[in-house]
């Protein structure tokens, strides 16, 4: 389990951009749980609260071994 203390949230398509007001960036706390990250691709769920309301996600990793972003 990893704590999770920032949600940023984008949009993906052709030509779409980040917003310059960092208006996709919000502070929130929550957990994030997952299988085995060394044993191929791993099933991953996350719920938080945040200024804007809950926050969940569920997803399948690419099975690559983690690496950890330091902001």
């Amino acid at each position: 389990m990893v704590q999770v203390d920032e949600v940023i949230v984008n949009q993906v398509g052709p030509g779409v951009r980040p917003p310059a007001d960092h208006s996709n960036e919000m502070t929130a706390r929550g957990t994030c749980t997952y299988t085995n990250l060394y044993a191929g691709p791993s099933h991953i769920d996350c719920t938080a609260s945040t200024g804007k309301g809950p926050f969940s996600a569920a997803f399948l990793s690419d099975g690559k071994p983690p690496t950890q972003a330091h902001r």
